[in-house]
């Protein structure tokens, strides 16, 4: 099923954290908004808040977070020519990345805004830069694939440059 005109937006505005109406109504046309953000509600997806300065703010519940998390992390990480582009290491690279996002809400309690690595399914590595926790867990990694993310802040792309593969 196609998701429906703004709902990837709006998920993705609202997975960065809490955003009131107006800063919403500049990802997702008014009309759409109101009728994205009703559905969301009835879903369970979304909360609503009123702040005391009369400006409404609304949020995922952990529903519309989980929700939220695996149709962006789908849509980022399945991309058409990843598999290629990886060749043998693409089905490992996708095990770690689900062991980071089964991890995640402990990680964004303990280590919101730090990058955190992963590989053989284990939190290996904790730092305040991308390169900093690669080469922490490539220690111990070696030169096996592994997921960096940064901690709530996942959809913002990061690159490093990957070791040589050896040819056989």
């Amino acid at each position: 099923m196609e998701p429906k005109a703004g709902e990837m937006a709006l998920l993705k505005a609202l997975s960065k954290g809490p955003r009131t109406f107006g800063e919403l109504s500049k990802v997702v046309n008014v009309h759409t908004l109101q009728r994205r953000l009703s559905e969301f509600k009835q879903e369970g997806m979304i909360s609503r808040a009123v702040l005391p300065d009369r400006n409404v703010e609304y949020a995922l519940t952990p529903r519309g977070l989980e929700v939220a998390l695996r149709l962006l992390g789908i849509e980022r990480t399945l991309a058409p020519d990843l598999k290629d582009l990886m060749g043998e290491w693409y089905e490992t690279f996708v095990q770690e990345w689900e062991a980071y996002w089964d991890m995640r809400p402990k990680l964004l309690m303990e280590h919101r805004g730090k990058f955190a690595a992963v590989c053989g399914g284990k939190l290996l590595a904790v730092a305040d830069t991308l390169q900093e926790a690669a080469k922490r867990a490539r220690k111990v990694c070696g030169k096996r694939p592994m997921y960096v993310g940064k901690v709530g802040e996942e959809f913002e792309p990061a690159i490093i440059r990957s070791p040589r593969r050896e040819v056989a």
